[in-house]
């Protein structure tokens, strides 16, 4: 992998040490031919983590490390997938979150933190595409409608600063 294809110096189970508990994942699909199964890659720009890699160091962060807190898995830009792709990947949210998934049919998200803190889900799965959402509508949370992304279009640090705090003054309107 090229380091400039990757968005972070950490690994998930380090960037969750750290206090990180919202993860932004672009999903790619890696397209595999006489009957295998395709595979699933986060993204940024090219292929970088395995999918299943993600979940097995988020389950040891929560299994392991601290019972206590909640992620947030936002997946929001998904590249070369079909219906079939959203559907494994679903799929996989289920065989490894499952009982620790906080779900839309059972919790909403005005709920307060004590009312979650009662039960032992700790995950969030938030998920930005319209069938996708339509037919999972059970398990995942729409991020169109829950999550407002702005971006600043900038590396520097300072402009960084006055842009995330224009838009902080401007959602207080």
């Amino acid at each position: 992998m090229v380091p400039w294809s990757k968005s972070q110096n950490c690994n998930v189970l380090q960037q969750l040490i750290n206090g990180i508990r919202y993860f932004d994942i672009r999903v790619c699909c890696k397209k595999n031919f006489g009957g295998k199964v395709d595979e699933l890659f986060t993204c940024h720009n090219l292929l970088s983590e395995k999918i299943e890699n993600i979940f097995k160091q988020i389950k040891k962060f929560i299994f392991e490390i601290s019972k206590n807190e909640f992620i947030i898995l936002d997946f929001n830009h998904f590249y070369d997938m079909t219906s079939d792709n959203h559907e494994q990947l679903i799929q996989l949210i289920k065989n490894n979150f499952d009982t620790i998934l906080i779900k839309p049919n059972e919790f909403k998200l005005t709920d307060k933190l004590s009312k979650l803190w009662e039960t032992n889900k700790r995950i969030f799965i938030f998920y930005s595409d319209r069938n996708t959402i339509n037919k999972f509508n059970e398990t995942i949370f729409s991020s169109n409608n829950n999550i407002f992304y702005s971006w600043a279009q900038t590396s520097n640090v300072n402009d960084l600063k006055l842009y995330n705090n224009y838009i902080l003054n401007e959602r207080l309107k």
